[in-house]
């Protein structure tokens, strides 16, 4: 067996005070970017992510993570696995508004839309399917109206990197510059 031990890797700690904007969500993060391997590792109270690129000779990894977006990073620790109910509703009054001709049928239907509460892709196809008696509406209504989004966790861990990491990140290796 072998090991290694290396010195390549940054960690930050990270506490916000109770007045900040994202302190209800996250109250604290640490940040690990391992420079060799370029991965960055997340551990916090919101949630735990990670994820690895491939090592450049043109930037150190550093200056990537100085430089990201908060979406770009957002995709690479979580995929879309969460309804995003008030835009699959959009979507499917949107739908109503062009299939259905009754204005009536529209007003109801509408109606119902603005009442559902529902957590998952399952509880929505249901509900559609116990309220909507015409199959032919039915399923291209559900399906094609359905809008995924990131989990409330990752996005928030994201956001937290963008607002207190990368700006002492930029400082480091001396970047005032945009964004992937």
């Amino acid at each position: 067996m072998k090991i290694t031990r290396t010195n390549a890797i940054d960690k930050y700690h990270i506490v916000l005070e109770p007045g900040d904007e994202l302190h209800r969500d996250c109250m604290w993060a640490d940040f690990s970017l391992d420079n060799e391997s370029y991965t960055i590792s997340v551990v916090s109270d919101s949630g735990n992510f990670a994820y690895r690129w491939g090592p450049s000779k043109n930037e150190s990894f550093k200056n990537l993570m100085s430089r990201i977006g908060s979406e770009y990073l957002l995709n690479k620790f979580a995929d879309r696995t969460e309804l995003d109910l008030k835009e699959t509703i959009k979507k499917l009054k949107e739908y109503v508004d062009y299939h259905v001709e009754s204005r009536k049928e529209k007003r109801s239907i509408n109606k119902y839309l603005e009442n559902l509460r529902v957590y998952s892709v399952g509880e929505l196809i249901q509900e559609i399917n116990d309220y909507c008696g015409d199959a032919r509406i039915r399923e291209r209504w559900a399906y094609e109206s359905i809008v995924m989004d990131y989990p409330i966790q990752a996005r928030v861990i994201s956001q937290f990197f963008v607002k207190y990491l990368q700006p002492v990140l930029r400082g480091e290796v001396g970047l005032d510059g945009g964004m992937v």
